[in-house]
């Protein structure tokens, strides 16, 4: 059943430097008469995180779609817009730590990253800065539950921000 889920019905793995991107959903928001629904992989029980950062994205469809702040006809980058709105509303930790999970590779000889969602992981990065040059946070408290490596480049656009 899931994977009739898939934007476009198919899973399109490519290349990135030594990250595998393999666009899958896990999630959907239907637009349904009088009220819409969001439905989520019952999977994603075992990766809390993913779970909350995949139920915001989809609320983040709410917001902009459900509610007409954009139209999807107008908007082609509304993928990636929804994934930064859940930053602006406070949930862009799950989304940042969501951002990548680590796989058996095919060959089984260890992980392999692999990238989920639309922005990643310096995008993220970036929208946090901004989220915490705007509630005023020089160096937010909250960053420590950031995955290090965006917690870095938080840490950094922040600094450049501030200058």
């Amino acid at each position: 059943m899931w994977a009739e889920l898939e934007l476009d019905g198919v899973r399109r793995p490519s290349t990135r430097g030594t990250t595998v991107v393999v666009k899958e959903q896990h999630g959907r928001w239907i637009r349904g008469p009088g009220q819409n629904q969001i439905e989520l992989a019952p999977a994603l029980v075992a990766d809390p995180v993913a779970l909350i950062a995949i139920y915001a994205h989809e609320v983040g469809h709410e917001l902009l779609l459900g509610s007409d702040r954009i139209s999807l006809t107008r908007r082609p980058d509304h993928e990636p817009l929804t994934d930064l709105i859940t930053v602006f509303y406070g949930l862009g930790i799950f989304t940042a730590n969501a951002a990548y999970e680590r796989r058996p590779r095919p060959n089984g000889r260890g992980k392999q990253p692999m990238a989920r969602g639309y922005l990643r992981e310096a995008a993220l990065a970036e929208a946090l800065a901004y989220y915490a040059l705007l509630r005023g946070e020089r160096r937010p408290d909250w960053d420590r539950h950031l995955d290090p490596p965006v917690r870095r480049g938080m840490r950094n656009q922040l600094a450049i921000l501030h200058r």
